[in-house]
């Protein structure tokens, strides 16, 4: 499994799977029926709006293929966080490797290099670089500086965690400002612990480190120099499931 560390605006490092070659074919192949369905009816649509007529012969239907099918690519990765409908379906994103959010230019890069591959390869120049590239990136990937990956759920509940969380009657509450934290902190404290656990060394101990004192901040609670940084998460994850559960 490969995988590929981003770092978010809280220098926090985040680990994504990077999606598989035939996930991201796969994609392209439905992005692509997407695409021709949306051409017919934009055609459909103009031809009973202005009275145009395109004939299979005519030298505007090349073109406004290629302009519809950019388009679609490029609008949906900027207007759904990388995500085309294609995507969306076999569960894989673009991301930026710096981490932040798809722009326009960078969309626009990564869709005219996808048209230059297939125009003049048939996609196998794309195809090839997916499977040797280290991080599956084809030409438009590495100019724009991202990759593709699995699309990560962390919403998923089990009933014999949730059976098992304390209640206010039996555990006591420490730090009752908790309840201020938005559900994407508490998610982003899950995730940094779960990385400690999994890959215990320096660089996952500094970002829980620097995650804790966030917190601390953000809730105006003092944290102790010789608090273990750790422990302080996991009693802010177990107090804030206590108090909105």
């Amino acid at each position: 499994m490969r995988t590929v560390e981003i770092p978010t605006f809280q220098h926090v490092v985040v680990h994504y799977e990077i999606a598989e070659p035939f996930s991201r074919i796969l994609a392209a192949f439905l992005d692509l029926l997407g695409a021709m369905f949306l051409y017919v009816i934009l055609l459909l649509l103009f031809s009973h709006l202005f009275a145009l007529t395109f004939l299979p012969g005519s030298y505007l239907l090349f073109p406004s293929w290629l302009l519809t099918y950019v388009s679609y690519c490029i609008l949906s990765d900027v207007w759904n966080a990388g995500q085309t409908p294609g995507k969306w379906l076999v569960g894989i994103r673009v991301i930026r490797l710096d981490g932040r959010p798809i722009r326009w230019s960078d969309a626009f890069v990564r869709a005219m290099l996808l048209l230059l591959e297939g125009l003049f390869s048939a996609g196998l120049v794309g195809i090839s670089l997916l499977i040797g590239n280290a991080l599956s990136q084809r030409l438009g990937d590495i100019a724009a500086h991202t990759a593709v990956v699995k699309e990560r759920n962390q919403r998923t509940v089990y009933l014999s965690t949730l059976l098992n969380i304390a209640t206010t009657a039996n555990y006591p509450i420490k730090y009752p400002q908790v309840q201020q934290l938005h559900e994407k902190d508490v998610l982003l404290i899950k995730f940094t612990l779960g990385q400690v656990r999994k890959y215990p060394n320096s660089a996952h101990r500094l970002a829980a480190a620097r995650l804790a004192k966030r917190i601390a901040d953000l809730l105006h609670i003092s944290l102790p120099q010789e608090s273990d940084p750790e422990e302080f998460l996991e009693a802010i994850l177990r107090e804030y499931v206590v108090l909105t559960r």
